[in-house]
């Protein structure tokens, strides 16, 4: 069950990561008028909707067996992560095929370059956050702490001198 509790937080450090990009991306592309910045925060909004998706197959796959399912319902995670990589690469794809031959037909003037580098700035921002919580959690979840990896890493390299 505390595999379940971790991938869940997991999944919802990644969300809100994920809405923060979007939403930072959807203000540049209002501010700047770039059709490539809305397609980013299109894209960032679809990874929120994927990252619910898969939410809720967690929570689905922690019901109980019944008469329906005497397995219980533990692999619909797989079904909820295949139907995750379909919308990614399906609409995905065809978005971006989309703006390409928009782009190539009708091209923009670079204006206000300095937006999309706060948003690339904000974006690896959040994500440095999301890796860390997600480490610090994973960590919590095997009982380690910083100072205790820093012990086993220091026994770990006194043992080697000795050999």
């Amino acid at each position: 069950m505390s595999d379940h509790g971790s991938s869940a937080t997991a999944i919802l450090y990644a969300f809100f990561a994920n809405l923060g990009i979007a939403l930072s991306k959807l203000a540049a592309s209002i501010y700047t008028n770039s059709g490539s910045m809305l397609a980013e925060a299109i894209h960032s909004f679809a990874d929120c909707g994927n990252q619910v998706l898969l939410y809720l197959g967690l929570k689905q796959s922690q019901k109980p067996a019944d008469a329906k399912h005497p397995l219980g319902y533990g692999r619909i995670t797989y079904f909820w992560s295949f139907i995750v990589a379909l919308l990614l690469f399906s609409m995905g794809g065809l978005f971006s095929m989309y703006e390409g031959w928009h782009k190539l037909h009708a091209p923009e003037p670079l204006n206000k370059a300095w937006v999309a580098l706060l948003v690339l700035g904000v974006s690896i921002g959040l994500e440095f956050v999301y890796h860390g919580l997600h480490a610090r959690n994973q960590q919590a979840a095997q009982g380690q702490t910083p100072a205790s990896l820093g012990e086993a890493h220091a026994q770990r390299g006194a043992g080697r001198g000795a050999r």
